[in-house]
């Protein structure tokens, strides 16, 4: 069958091996110490290992790069991986990016925030962090230092008043009283030098400041300046680490093609951070799975001194020194006894309990898929699940939403969003059929089934629309109950195609939650679209009644003050300066909004 790739010539040496499907597609990219032994371990298969027979099955050509070192093999292997995302390599996905701490020098009282993801938008970000709680104390330090704002341009530009931060003096209130800019621009360039770990600078020039206080017998203000000289030294005798010194524990438990992996982390005696990550559709043997976990999970982390492991792998040497390119220091051991033994019987222990708690919630997903089809005659148990709302007020800024699910779980980077064509006219069936034709005609990622939130007549709009696209979609319809004086008279429906009798739904079932959740999923999520696209109407309109003012100029406002009462109760100068332009057309905006 691969004869063909036996008898390639593979060069004994370090470097990266790439296979490839009949289709030319990369499945699977690995890295070894010798390419020659590697290669032919998969083409034998003659291990018994199931996943690697699976993997040769859709082998059709294997491709080699040779290294000048173990090192050099990690650094591609990671590159090719970014690039061609092939399918059978781990890719870790964690719930939530790291924290970012974001400060806007541009702003004319800028702020310290704490962001997701950094954007190339002309401010200063710093991190990523990987441990929320040690950043949380490190800002806790600066709002005690620097008494910066924290409020939002929204909240900031409508205050009649200072806040509770202003009482209890971690803010100077530049909302709402006269605060020196050039002070405010020193806390800001303090907070940005305790960012960087730079504490020597703040504390002189708080003990110069408070020298002066005494001197001139303002005895309150230097005590409080004392204090905040005893904070700083505080953090700066035991600061919270981002370095990554310490020790990360790996667990897998395996079940044929599904993973649980759990990562602990420890400092100073203590865990203080718990990770789990779940893997479906594994076709690699288990060392490979290790590996893979490994070098992905250090892609944006920073390396401990310790890495801890149930085994030795092959491929343990050059994950290795891939890591101590970022840390010379760190080690990968897999302990007999003590400490970092009981630790890891601790991770083995989470990672099958998390293991038996994800993949059984699938297991029961499936019982309910299995039902809801044999209820509603469905051609197949669904998996991929959408459901279609409309959103309007009074026949204005209508709107459509489609979420999605995926094995009972909200899949929110495939929710969609339709502006639609009809506006002005209060026509709920005629948005039904928009919506679900361009959903149908895109032919992507169809769902196993659809589900339109209505009765009848919107379900037969749908189906309408299904027929003009030709495609094989299941559709039902889920109505309200019906209420009369504020009590439920009926129990939710159900309506089918070529059915005139609804189906109840029995309240409690499993089929009557996942329905209903989904229902209300994508109401909310066509309710919020309604409202923003609304929201930016009645903005715009204001705005675009002023001649000379640029799209540009429209978005750095809005962006700036948040609201058009943000714009309007602004001074002159302060709205030249957030919107870039000459007073003269500043002053035109501000009376325009008026």
């Amino acid at each position: 069958m691969l004869d063909h790739l036996k008898s390639k010539p593979i060069p004994r040496k370090p470097g990266v091996y790439i296979m490839k499907d009949k289709a030319g597609e990369v499945i699977y990219v690995g890295k070894a110490i010798d390419l020659r032994a590697r290669v032919r371990n998969y083409l034998g298969a003659g291990d018994g290992r199931y996943q690697i027979r699976y993997l040769v099955q859709k082998l059709d050509d294997i491709e080699v790069l040779v290294t000048n070192s173990e090192e050099e093999a990690f650094v591609l292997e990671r590159d090719l991986i970014q690039r061609f995302k092939p399918r059978y390599n781990i890719r870790l996905k964690d719930d939530k990016a790291f924290y970012h701490v974001r400060i806007d020098r541009n702003d004319p009282w800028p702020r310290i925030e704490l962001v997701r993801k950094a954007e190339f938008d002309g401010a200063l970000y710093f991190g990523p962090f990987t441990f929320s709680g040690g950043l949380r104390s490190l800002l806790n330090v600066i709002k005690t230092v620097v008494p910066l704002r924290t409020c939002t341009n929204s909240v900031f530009f409508n205050r009649t008043r200072p806040c509770l931060e202003y009482q209890i003096k971690r803010c100077a209130g530049p909302c709402c009283l006269p605060v020196n800019k050039v002070d405010y621009d020193v806390w800001i360039t303090q907070a940005i030098s305790l960012l960087r770990g730079e504490t020597e600078s703040t504390k002189e020039y708080l003990l110069h400041a408070m020298e002066i206080a005494s001197s001139e017998l303002r005895f309150e203000e230097a005590a409080s300046l004392r204090d905040k000289i005893e904070t700083l030294e505080k953090y700066a005798g035991g600061a919270p680490e981002h370095s990554g010194a310490g020790r990360d524990v790996f667990a897998v438990h395996r079940d044929r093609e599904e993973a649980a992996v759990c990562v602990l982390s420890e400092s100073g005696g203590r865990i203080i951070d718990t990770k789990f990550f779940y893997l479906s559709d594994i076709e690699v043997d288990d060392e490979s799975l290790l590996e893979g976990v490994i070098s992905e999970f250090y892609n944006e982390r920073p390396v401990p001194q310790e890495v801890v492991t149930s085994t030795v792998f092959e491929n343990q040497s050059i994950v290795l020194a891939g890591l101590r390119s970022k840390s010379e220091s760190v080690v990968i051991i897999s302990p007999e006894e003590g400490s970092a033994k009981r630790l890891l019987q601790i991770a083995s222990l989470n990672a099958r309990q998390s293991f038996e708690s994800y993949f059984n919630k699938e297991a029961e997903y499936s019982d309910t898929a299995t039902e809801l089809s044999l209820l509603f005659g469905l051609k197949q148990v669904p998996r991929r699940i959408e459901a279609v709302d409309i959103s309007n007020l009074q026949g204005t800024d209508i709107v459509g939403a489609c979420v999605c699910f995926i094995d009972g779980s909200p899949v929110k980077d495939q929710y969609r969003k339709y502006t639609i064509s009809n506006q002005g006219e209060q026509n709920d069936f005629f948005a039904i059929y928009e919506v679900v034709k361009r959903r149908l005609h895109s032919k992507q990622d169809l769902p196993d089934l659809l589900v339109i939130d209505g009765g009848k007549q919107q379900l037969d709009m749908a189906i309408k629309a299904r027929e003009e696209v030709g495609v094989e979609v299941d559709i039902i319809s889920i109505a309200k109950a019906r209420t009369l004086d504020g009590i439920n008279r009926s129990q939710e429906r159900v309506f089918l195609q070529d059915k005139s009798d609804s189906i109840p739904l029995k309240d409690g079932s499993k089929v009557f939650g996942l329905l209903t959740r989904l229902r209300d999923e994508v109401h909310r999520f066509a309710i919020y679209f309604h409202r923003t696209k609304r929201k930016k109407r009645v903005m715009r309109s204001q705005l675009d009644s002023v001649l000379g003012l640029k799209p540009d100029m429209k978005r750095r406002l809005l962006s700036t003050f948040g609201t058009i009462e943000g714009i309007r109760d602004s001074e002159v100068e302060d709205i030249a300066k957030a919107g870039r332009m000459l007073k003269s057309l500043a002053k035109k905006v501000k009376e325009a909004l008026v």
